[in-house]
């Protein structure tokens, strides 16, 4: 398991659902968590799970696509 951190959207241009849908793809969240995380984000708090090493390059990619801030480590 790899730790992700995502700090928030590089660009104006926010995929607010997409990266929602992310979250409970991903994450494992449901939609109330998923949306509260997104404002938390917003507000300046990382959000922070794991994820399986064999989504990195899956990950990577969808959170590049969605102008995302983050770290996996």
């Amino acid at each position: 398991m790899k730790k992700l951190i995502i700090y928030g959207f590089e660009t104006k241009e926010q995929f607010r659902i997409q990266f929602t849908n992310f979250l409970k793809k991903y994450g494992g969240f449901g939609l109330k968590d998923s949306k509260n995380l997104l404002d938390r984000m917003l507000d300046g708090i990382p959000i922070e799970f794991e994820i399986p090493e064999h989504h990195i390059i899956e990950v990577s990619e969808i959170l590049d696509k969605l102008n995302m801030k983050y770290i996996i480590s």
